[in-house]
């Protein structure tokens, strides 16, 4: 693992820890109701009785997805035939060595991801808190800036990145070819 990465997945585990610690301390405190769905509008539009399952399902589903993509960020470099990116086919017929520089790309973009969608994941549950507790009337400015960073990610980062890394496979692969290769 890169260091660049290292730091990226320990970020992530903090911010993971500490939304875990804060749902678990904010429960006892919160109302009767709580909301569960904000419209386009960002104000709550659906609401349901304080439970754990109310109140804990978005956490679980984002430590469930975070933890689903740092687990697919570690398996690239083993198993780096189950994905699917431009070039595969020229990237999987290049030397291990070769492989490498790529496979550390894939795995900190997945990171990034990972990490991205928590912090989106963070930002709403907070808001909900807000609202449960009669501080705001919907989704605040940080938790739009979130989707409007994730959905131009998804728009832009993911097809700009696919370009960079079937670039890097063919400069990879050219590499390779032109190096001469020594006789047993």
């Amino acid at each position: 693992m890169t260091s660049a990465r290292r730091f990226v997945v320990l970020f992530t585990l903090v911010v993971l820890v500490a939304w875990l610690v804060m749902a678990v301390v904010v429960y006892d405190a919160l109302p009767g109701q709580i909301p569960t769905h904000f419209g386009p509008s960002g104000a709550a539009d659906a609401f349901a009785t304080r439970s754990v399952g109310s109140w804990f399902a978005l956490p679980a589903i984002g430590a469930g997805v975070t933890a689903l993509l740092l687990w697919l960020a570690q398996v690239v470099h083993r198993k780096p035939s189950l994905f699917n990116m431009p070039g595969k086919e020229q990237m999987l017929a290049l030397t291990i060595e070769k492989q490498q520089p790529l496979l550390d790309q894939i795995a900190m973009f997945t990171t990034l991801i990972a990490t991205s969608t928590l912090l989106l994941f963070v930002a709403i549950h907070y808001d909900s808190w807000r609202v449960a507790m009669s501080a705001q009337r919907g989704l605040s400015a940080v938790s739009f800036t979130a989707m409007a960073l994730s959905v131009s990610g998804m728009t832009f980062g993911i097809p700009l990145w696919m370009v960079r890394f079937q670039r890097d496979v063919q400069a990879a692969s050219a590499a390779m070819a032109s190096t001469p290769r020594r006789s047993s």
